[in-house]
């Protein structure tokens, strides 16, 4: 399997996986993570998780960046996967939809990708969408 087999292999999966660096820039984004999200690779691709996915400025209790930002800090901290409760973390919605945030649950897990000095080069972060089976009383 050639280098480029790989990258297609990643990049057309069904699971929602982003991995990013640790300055939390995007670096790989799956098929199944840019349709759920409604984003577009080259729109993603090069920067801040957190500018691509800004807490909704509408919801004053929203905290998901926080806690995704903890959870990856962890990673870097202890080298090991960080598993989430259900975490409440809108996603904005394209123009095309009206703009705007839609809300939105998720069961994920960070783990980190050392290179070979055991260091932390990437994380990769799996989600799910868990919203239409969430009890909303139970997110983070």
């Amino acid at each position: 399997m050639t280098t480029l087999d790989f990258k297609q292999l990643f990049e057309q999966s069904p699971g929602l996986v982003v991995v990013i660096d640790t300055d939390f820039t995007v670096v790989a984004a799956s098929e199944g993570f840019l349709q759920v999200t409604k984003t577009k690779r080259e729109n993603i691709i090069g920067r801040d998780i957190f500018h691509a996915f800004p807490n909704n400025p509408g919801d004053i209790s929203a905290n998901g960046e926080a806690v995704a930002r903890d959870s990856f800090i962890r990673v870097l901290t202890t080298k090991m996967a960080d598993c989430l409760p259900i975490v409440k973390y809108d996603i904005p919605k394209p123009e095309s939809e009206g703009g705007g945030y839609e809300l939105k649950y998720w069961q994920t897990t960070s783990s980190p990708m050392l290179d070979e000095n055991n260091n932390v080069k990437y994380i990769i972060h799996r989600t799910e969408d868990v919203t239409e089976n969430k009890d909303t009383h139970n997110a983070a």
